[in-house]
C-alpha cells in the first residue's frame, strides 16, 4: 500500500554542494545537523528516500559504480548514526540530455512512486534549488525549500516554506 515518504535531494542538502561535484567517498562532507536531521525522521517512522540529479555520471567524470559506492557509504554513515535512507534514486543524465527524470522534471518523484510505492499526495520533498520545488510541485509533493538561496529568495517562494537546513525542515514538518 503506498505511502507518504520524505524526499530529500543529496548536494547541498545533506552534504555540502561542491563546485567540482562529488567524485568520490573522501570529497563527501555531511552537512550540519543532516545525521541528526536523518535520525529523527527515522525515529519519527517515516521513510527517507533521496532524488539526485547526478550529472558528473552523464559527464563522464565518474562512472555509475563509482557514484553506488558513495551512495552506500552515505547510507551506511546515516545509519551508523541512528538514521535511515529507504532508497536513493538518481538521475544520471547530463543537463542537456533532455531526460524525463532531471529535475525539475518529475521523472524520479514518479520512479520513487511506482518502486518505492510512495504515494506523492502525502510526500514531501526538502530540496535546496527552486528546481527541487519545481519538481515536486510537478509531481505532486509538497515542498520544504532549504539553504542560503531559499532564505535570499523568500519572496519567490511564495506559499513554499522555507527553512535554514535539513535539520530546520525536519523541525519544520514535526510542527506541520
Amino acid at each position: 500500500m503506498p505511502r507518504g515518504a520524505v524526499l530529500v535531494d543529496r548536494d547541498g542538502v545533506i552534504n555540502v554542494q561542491r563546485p567540482e561535484h562529488v567524485r568520490c567517498w573522501a570529497e563527501f562532507e555531511f552537512l550540519p545537523g543532516s545525521l541528526e536531521a536523518l535520525r529523527r525522521l527515522r525515529s519519527a517512522g517515516e521513510r527517507v528516500v533521496v532524488l539526485t540529479n547526478q550529472s558528473v555520471v552523464g559527464r563522464g567524470l565518474i562512472d555509475a559504480a563509482r557514484l553506488d559506492e558513495i551512495h552506500g557509504r552515505m547510507r551506511a554513515a546515516v545509519a551508523a548514526a541512528g538514521g535511515l535512507i529507504d532508497a536513493v534514486l538518481a538521475c544520471l543524465h547530463g543537463p542537456d540530455d533532455g531526460c524525463r527524470c532531471r529535475k525539475p522534471a518529475p521523472g524520479l518523484f514518479f520512479r520513487a512512486a511506482a518502486e518505492r510505492h510512495v504515494d506523492l499526495r502525502r510526500s514531501v520533498m526538502i530540496g535546496d534549488t527552486w528546481i527541487d520545488v519545481q519538481a515536486a510541485h510537478a509531481a505532486g509533493c509538497r515542498a520544504v525549500w532549504v539553504g542560503p538561496d531559499a532564505a535570499a529568495a523568500g519572496a519567490r517562494a511564495g506559499c513554499v516554506p522555507v527553512a535554514r537546513d535539513l535539520l530546520d525542515a525536519v523541525t519544520l514538518l514535526r510542527e506541520c
